[in-house]
């Protein structure tokens, strides 16, 4: 289980950096290659709760990494309204906390 939980921390401390390197002072920063590979990192985190049976944990680093994107996404809704890729990028992100909130708790 050590080996597990010392992976899942690899791959949050990953998550946690791309979301660092992601621009949300520059404007479409939504579009930007930092934007999309923070989003695409969480396909491993998930792919680790799938893979693991005993390990449920998630750390409240990556939870805030997600929250802040999150964050920046609906304040650029509330100033520019919902245009339609922000409506589909923020579903995006709450898909991805809905499966990994699935495939974490299926480890109980």
């Amino acid at each position: 289980m050590t080996e597990g939980i010392e992976l899942r921390h690899d791959i949050e401390d990953r998550i946690a950096g791309k979301a660092a390197a992601v621009p949300i002072e520059h404007a479409d920063w939504q579009l930007t290659r930092e934007y999309r590979e923070f989003v695409e990192s969480w396909d491993e985190l998930i792919d680790y709760y799938i893979e693991s049976e005993e390990d449920s944990d998630v750390s409240m680093a990556v939870v805030s990494s997600y929250m802040e994107i999150a964050g920046a996404l609906r304040n650029l809704w509330a100033q520019r309204g919902m245009p339609y890729d922000l409506g589909d990028l923020l579903a995006e992100l709450d898909q991805i906390m809905l499966d990994l909130g699935r495939e974490a708790s299926s480890n109980r």
